[in-house]
């Protein structure tokens, strides 16, 4: 018989990608997706599109987070507008709000070991709407199932 060291569990490389898809919302036809992805390096990947076919313009703002096995909360924020038909016709302009966040954050590459042990993510998205209003009931919500000791804003 020989001993030695027991091997560690080998944790992924990536977490997600986490898909929301797709985003409707009442009392207009606008729509959208979102999608983000979380590697083990600290790098993420945020990315999304909303498009409003209405007349009317509308600004949206979308809040997702993800929350670890310790209570620390990831948060990733994404604002924006559209123009509806009317304007497009009169003064150009588009009808579909896009967005591509890719970097490294330091705190999701410390907190991986506690993300691969267990994570819950929430999302929320308005348009015409505050952002921080959003940003509060996704946090009261992940607030209600763990309890939040730090949060992180890896994009806003």
């Amino acid at each position: 018989m020989s001993g030695g060291p027991t091997p560690q569990p080998t944790l992924p490389t990536q977490l997600g990608p986490f898909n929301w898809n797709p985003i409707t919302f009442n009392g207009t036809d606008a729509h959208g997706q979102m999608q983000v992805t979380l590697y083990s390096n600290g790098g993420y990947n945020f990315n999304g599109s909303f498009t409003d076919p209405d007349i009317y313009d509308l600004d949206d703002s979308l809040v997702f987070m993800i929350a670890s096995s310790t209570g620390v909360l990831y948060t990733f924020t994404h604002s924006g507008s559209m123009q509806g038909w009317g304007d497009r016709w009169l003064e150009g302009g588009s009808e579909t709000d896009s967005w591509e966040n890719t970097g490294t954050n330091a705190a999701i590459q410390g907190g991986w070991a506690d993300l691969c042990a267990g994570w819950r993510w929430q999302a929320n998205a308005g348009v015409n709407f505050d952002i921080g209003s959003l940003y509060n009931d996704v946090k009261a919500i992940i607030s209600a199932v763990e309890a939040i000791v730090q949060i992180v804003a890896v994009v806003t």
